[in-house]
Order: C-alpha cells, then structure tokens, then sequence
C-alpha cells in the first residue's frame, strides 16, 4: 500500500521489470530469474499485487508458476525506461528492476526498487590467463575503465531507488566506504534452496543420464571421488580453468567431473566445449595418473539435479569473479554435501571456511589442493557436510527467505507501517 493525501492507504500495485523467459519461453533456470519468479510469489504472499513486465516481439499476458507476465514490445533504445512507462501507463504504481544496473533516470524514487546481484566489476586481470578475456591482452588495458564504468552505473541506480535487495554484503561493504549516507537503502537477504532433497526411496529409484551410474560405481570402486560442478559455464564461473583444476587432480586421485549448466555469453562455445572434451582425452593419457573423467551434461531437470546432487562426493562452486548469492552453495549445503569454493563475492557469505566448507584462494592450485585434500579425509568431508546442513536447515529454506524479504517490502513502500 501507499499513502495518499488523506492520510489512508491506497492498494499497491508492483510491476516487476525483467527480461525472465527468453524469446516466450517459460523456463527459468538461472538463478536470477529463479530468485525474481520466487519475490513474486513471496509478494503475493504477503498480500502485494504483482506482475512482471518483459520485453518481447509482441503483446502478449500469460501466467508462469501463478504468476502474471504481460510481454510488451517495446524497442531496443531505452528498452528499461520505455518498459517502465508502459508498466506506469497500465496502471502500476511501483516498479521494481531484476538488475539495479537497468534502473533509468526520471522516475521517481520513492516508487522504484531493484536488486543488485552481487558485485560484478571485481574481475582482475591475470596475465597468464590473458587468453580467457575478451580481447586477450588488451584486458589489462580497458578493464581498470570498464570497472569504473560499472561502479558508476550501480551507484547511479542506487540513488534511482528508495530500496535495494542485495544477493550478499559486498555491494553494501562498498556503498559504506564510498557512500556511507546511502546505506540505509541496501537490504542484504541470503541464498535459498528450491530443489526439495527427495526421499531415500526416491533417490534409489532416479535415474542418471546416460551411463553416469556405472561410471560412478567405477570411480567408487577405485576408491576415488566424484565432484558436481552445478554452474553454468563462463569465464568469471571458472570455465576457463576448470581443465586444469581437473587435470591436477585426476593426476593424484581417481575423480569424475560432472559438470552441468549452458556455457554464458555470447563467445563461440564450440571450441570452449572442445576444451572439456580435450581435458577428459588428456586425463586418460596421463602417466601414471588415476582413471578420471570429465562429462559435461549441459542443463539438467530438476530432478537430475537432485539426483546429482546426492551421488556427489564433493560440490565445486570455482568462481573466478564477480558472485552473489549462490544458489548452488545452498542447494549443496542442503543435500548435506561438502563445498569446495573461493572467497570471492557472496560465497563468502554464504559458506564458513573451516566449518562447513573448504574456502579457497581464486586460483587452480589452490582449488585442486583443497579437493585432493577432502577426498583424502573422509572423516573431515562429513563434518564439513554435517555442519553445512545445518545451516542450510537454519538459513536457506524458502520460508526463511520469504521472512527475510519483509523490511525489504516495507522499505520499497509495498507494505503500509504496523497499524496502518
């Protein structure tokens, strides 16, 4: 609700601005779009009327998982602004942005709000991976632009709005070193798991692709391990040194790599899927190496997920840069599984090193000795994965995300104060 002149409160009507289902498509695996469809419903529940807006080649209103998505075609000139007016014009009295970074100028302030995904300009530059960037070599040489063009862009959303939920505390340690007055407007709420562990029963009676199962059997039987890495590919994702991190550890210990997830952007994947495959070949070839594979399953349903999640040994979440919330960190958390991460970002947040995972450094070194040593310590995997459900149970369930969005609610102006 909102106030109006009279001192009451009038209905609020909330128009999320995104671009969630590509092309009409009502699938939504990525965890930005997860995390939208899921404030929707989070909104409805506390009683908030809402609908998202989208782009699209033509008019078009249907609803995905009880949710209304009106698509509006709108040109790519001022897509955001353009998009955001036409809410306006249907009626809607507050808007909120799926990236803060998309929030225009001249709106106002006191009806807008977004959600900004974690920091994303942290990208360093590192010169022996120099063939990983856009441009190779000249990244050392337009990234320390790029970055301050970034940072002004988020901080010109910020002060766009009179709310933002933040995916981890990084973008707020930053608004308090360079623009301490606008903190009070970032709220920080953690990850969720919306993949329900299922039933032993169940578990024993799903089935993997392909012949996943026998080669996880294989790998067991030679006493080795088996590390799901659940993440769309990309270069701040850790695709690009994924191989190497395979290869040092296939080159001491019997491993399976199941990697799932798209590869992201816009770059020629063919030959980035080579990578893989060439890395699988190569660690068959090793001397004196152990019998390791590397299977890239691309995008799985739901329910092979849950099913990868439970033949895991071990989770990797290899970010490079630029992380928020992992929804990953969380779903392995909840299967009770042992996380190898970096301290990059909202993993940060999200995992306590030491206690219920194995935080390291950025680098493949580092990432590989830190699963060499889990697998070699079986008694430290299941600490790790005891505590990790632990707090999985107390702090990423859906009902303790929803919980958590309320200030955020009241913050934006979507909920009337006590006793209104």
């Amino acid at each position: 609700m909102t106030p109006s002149q009279g001192g009451r409160w009038q209905s609020v009507r909330v128009a999320l601005v995104a671009d969630l289902f590509a092309s009409g498509s009502t699938m939504f695996q990525g965890g930005a779009e997860r995390h939208l469809l899921h404030l929707a419903l989070a909104m409805t529940e506390a009683g908030i009327e809402c609908c998202i807006f989208q782009p699209g080649g033509r008019g078009a209103t249907y609803a995905v998982g009880g949710v209304e998505v009106r698509t509006r075609p709108v040109g790519r000139h001022r897509l955001w602004s353009r998009l955001a007016h036409r809410a306006i014009a249907e009626g809607w009295t507050h808007l909120y942005f799926k990236y803060l970074e998309h929030v225009p100028a001249g709106l106002p302030r006191d009806r807008v709000s977004a959600t900004q995904h974690g920091v994303y300009w942290d990208i360093p530059y590192e010169t022996h991976g120099r063939p990983w960037y856009p441009g190779g070599a000249a990244a050392r040489g337009y990234l320390p632009a790029w970055r301050a063009w970034q940072i002004a862009k988020s901080f010109s959303g910020l002060h766009r709005c009179s709310a933002v939920s933040a995916m981890d505390t990084s973008f707020l340690r930053v608004t308090q070193a360079l623009w301490p007055a606008s903190r009070g407007r970032i709220f920080v709420t953690a990850p969720f798991c919306d993949i329900s562990r299922p039933a032993p029963e169940a578990l024993a009676a799903a089935r993997l692709p392909g012949d996943l199962e026998a080669v996880i059997a294989a790998t067991h039987a030679a006493a080795g391990s088996v590390v799901l890495v659940p993440r769309n590919l990309s270069l701040v994702r850790g695709e690009s040194w994924l191989p190497q991190i395979f290869t040092m550890v296939a080159r001491k210990h019997a491993v399976v790599f199941i990697v799932t997830g798209q590869f992201l952007g816009h770059l020629d994947n063919t030959w980035r899927s080579a990578r893989l495959v060439a890395a699988d070949a190569a660690a068959r070839r090793l001397p004196g190496g152990k019998a390791s594979s590397l299977i890239h399953l691309r995008s799985c349903p739901r329910d092979t997920m849950a099913a990868l999640y439970a033949a895991a040994d071990i989770v990797l979440i290899p970010t490079f840069a630029h992380e928020g919330a992992s929804l990953a960190a969380a779903e392995a958390m909840a299967f009770e599984k042992p996380v190898v991460a970096t301290n990059v970002g909202g993993l940060s947040d999200t995992l306590d090193a030491g206690w219920s995972a194995a935080v390291t450094r950025p680098d493949p070194a580092s990432i590989a000795s830190a699963i060499l040593h889990l697998a070699a310590d079986p008694h430290l995997r299941h600490t790790l994965a005891t505590n990790a459900r632990l707090k999985a149970a107390a702090c990423f369930t859906m009902d303790s995300w929803r919980k958590s969005q309320l200030p955020f609610f009241a913050a934006a102006g979507w909920l009337p104060p006590p006793g209104k």
